[in-house]
């Protein structure tokens, strides 16, 4: 799908944990090397981020709230810059 249609895709949302042999991870890296200054939010049931996580993603930890999501996809839309995706992170 990112080399379909990787334009069009704005940011990502991603588990870290995806079933097969590709995970959260390896999707964001594709993604960002398209998009390096686009955002990433990742969602695990994990307590914290990995220190893997990239400048200006946001760590989301399931069991989350749909209203979560959805002040998420607003900042996200709004062009919300990479510091402030940090101040919310």
């Amino acid at each position: 799908m990112l080399r379909e249609r990787g334009p069009e895709i704005d940011w990502l949302f991603t588990d870290i944990n995806l079933p097969g042999l590709i995970d959260g991870w390896t999707v964001a890296e594709a993604f960002r090397a398209l998009h390096p200054d686009r955002p990433v939010v990742y969602t695990s049931t994990a307590k914290g981020p990995n220190p893997r996580a990239v400048p200006g993603s946001l760590y989301l930890r399931k069991p989350f709230q749909i209203r979560e999501v959805n002040a998420l996809v607003r900042m996200m839309s709004e062009g919300v810059s990479d510091t402030d995706l940090r101040a919310a992170s």
